[in-house]
């Protein structure tokens, strides 16, 4: 017997102990069961389909976590930036992320600023990442010698970045004013770092703040 013709003849004698008001529904899937076979046989083709995606992602992602494993354990200096950066090019999703931080840090070991400050721009634009992306531009620039372009990125982070990142902020903003002789600037900042320091450096920019008032 035909599958199809057999269940529409169960859903008519289903249809005889039903409510009347059950009726309706029943008399549209008995004249409408291919149109509804298809549907949910897209459904479950689209979840098997979804489901086969996501597998298939995160096996890459784990085959891309070992490779990067690989090259900070056994890579140093200029070998694992090249590395990295062949890495980046073909690295999915997070993973690209995570070693374009790897390669940042890299480049400021080797004291390569400029370079550094790339891949800190390159890293996402998205919530704590854009924060920690700038912060690390910022240092970039002050390390390079340039604490004006560095104060430039940090005065408008000291705004805007979450309580949890005020505090390395601030710091590098103070020692940036400081650089190129903005006094008050450094004050401010300065202050917000002994507001927010609880550790044993914030008798260091107490004296800082001290040492800075007129007459001192």
């Amino acid at each position: 017997m035909d599958p199809m013709n057999d269940f529409k003849a169960n859903l008519t004698q289903l249809e005889e102990h039903v409510p009347e008001q059950l009726h309706p529904l029943l008399e549209y899937l008995v004249n409408n069961l291919k149109t509804v076979c298809l549907v949910l046989g897209g459904i479950v083709a689209a979840v098997g389909i979804y489901v086969g995606i996501q597998a298939y992602q995160e096996h890459e992602e784990n085959v891309a976590a070992r490779e990067l494993g690989t090259i900070m354990a056994t890579q140093t200096g200029q070998q694992r930036i090249a590395s990295l950066e062949a890495f980046v090019e073909s690295a999915p999703g997070r993973m690209k992320t995570s070693a374009l931080f790897e390669l940042a840090e890299s480049a400021m070991d080797q004291k390569k600023f400029d370079e550094a400050a790339k891949y800190w721009g390159r890293i996402g634009k998205a919530g704590d990442l854009e924060i920690v992306a700038e912060l690390g531009r910022a240092k970039c620039l002050f390390l390079s010698g340039d604490a004006a372009g560095a104060m430039k990125l940090l005065t408008p982070l000291a705004q805007s970045a979450p309580e949890s990142y005020k505090l390395p902020v601030n710091r590098l903003l103070g020692a940036a004013a400081e650089k190129v002789g903005d006094t008050a600037a450094a004050q401010t900042a300065y202050e917000q770092v002994v507001a927010l320091d609880n550790s044993p450096e914030r008798q260091f920019y107490q004296d800082k703040l001290a040492s800075m008032q007129p007459g001192s």
